[in-house]
């Protein structure tokens, strides 16, 4: 017979077990979800750095997502793998992607423009907000990329939105979606 302490402590154990497969799962989901995107609008898979040194960067990326709480938000990329996704308040974890925009192939300055991104996966199923619009909400299963599509298509519209903006319409702009400064926008 086992006292209460020792049922307790199994509880924890499988409660343990619940959060690192989720978090493993969910951070699995967050960069397949980025290559995916990579691969859905055809954009190469790294570019050289302007000085033709050092290591090629990626023209997608899974980034962290930093909430400064004043409506403030900063994309960066992740120190560790498993440090792309952080749990909000909220139940979802947070990130975002980033994508590098050029005026041409080995011409620089290139752009980097980050998307955030909150989810939750549970069961192979995921509820997705993509900005702080009602049109970014997703509900899909995660058993095939194909099913992503449609926040795939989402993210490609408030890119062409975003870029066919004139400067002043962005500024009143709520989406949620901007520039990131990283090392592909600076060289």
């Amino acid at each position: 017979m086992s006292t209460t302490f020792e049922e307790l402590c199994s509880e924890y154990k499988e409660w343990r077990t619940r959060c690192v497969n989720d978090e493993f799962t969910s951070v699995r989901f967050a960069y397949g979800f980025a290559e995916g995107f990579r691969a859905h609008v055809g954009a190469p898979v790294s570019f050289e750095p302007a000085s033709g040194e050092g290591k090629p960067s990626p023209y997608v990326i899974a980034m962290k997502f930093i909430d400064h709480g004043d409506d403030t938000y900063e994309l960066v990329e992740p120190e560790h793998t498993s440090d792309v996704i952080q749990r909000h308040e909220d139940g979802f974890w947070w990130y975002g992607i980033g994508i590098v925009l050029e005026i041409g192939a080995r011409m620089f300055p290139k752009q980097n423009i980050g998307i955030p991104i909150h989810f939750m996966v549970d069961d192979n199923h995921c509820k997705m907000h993509i900005t702080n619009l009602p049109d970014g909400e997703f509900d899909f299963d995660i058993s095939s990329i194909t099913n992503y599509t449609e926040a795939y298509e989402f993210i490609v519209s408030l890119l062409f939105t975003t870029l066919r903006a004139k400067p002043s319409d962005q500024i009143l702009d709520k989406r949620r979606i901007g520039f990131v400064i990283s090392s592909a926008s600076q060289e």
